[in-house]
């Protein structure tokens, strides 16, 4: 008797739980089900396809060590797109590595503050102020940046 009472509850648990046959109304039949809706795909802008193929090229010379190359087609991403914070970036990065520090800092400024909680784009600005001896200003992009991210130990 006791078993019947436990697969009595079970089944009426289950029953309770299961939805019940709906009517469907004209409102239900114009939304499309999102399991059953086709996506389009999203045209994008030739435009934005030749800044993307630039950026492409411009990080494959990147990796090839053809710096002065790659300057070149991150500054063509630039000139379609000036607030381009990754491109900054990468050309913050290149004159960083050939000690060209004084190019590097207006593109690495330019990035940190396009994306302030990128913490890849604030460590590269504060190393470019250390570099070009504005220590109490990479201090505070530091303190920033530890602030940020406190779970980081790697930013103290």
């Amino acid at each position: 008797m006791k078993h019947f009472r436990t697969y009595t509850f079970l089944f009426l648990a289950a029953f309770a739980a299961c939805k019940t046959g709906q009517k469907t109304t004209a409102k239900d039949k114009e939304k499309p089900n999102s399991a059953t809706a086709r996506s389009v795909p999203e045209v994008v802008p030739a435009e934005v396809l030749q800044q993307q193929a630039w950026y492409i090229d411009a990080s494959r010379e990147k990796m090839l060590g053809n710096y002065a190359e790659a300057i070149t087609l991150y500054e063509k991403c630039l000139t379609a797109n000036p607030k381009n914070a990754a491109a900054h970036y990468e050309i913050a990065s290149i004159y960083s590595k050939r000690s060209q520090q004084g190019l590097a800092l207006p593109h690495a400024q330019t990035a940190a503050e396009s994306d302030p909680k990128n913490s890849w784009y604030q460590l590269l600005y504060a190393h470019v102020l250390q570099q070009n001896y504005k220590f109490d200003a990479a201090v505070v992009v530091l303190q920033k940046l530890n602030k940020s991210f406190p779970d980081k130990p790697e930013y103290l």
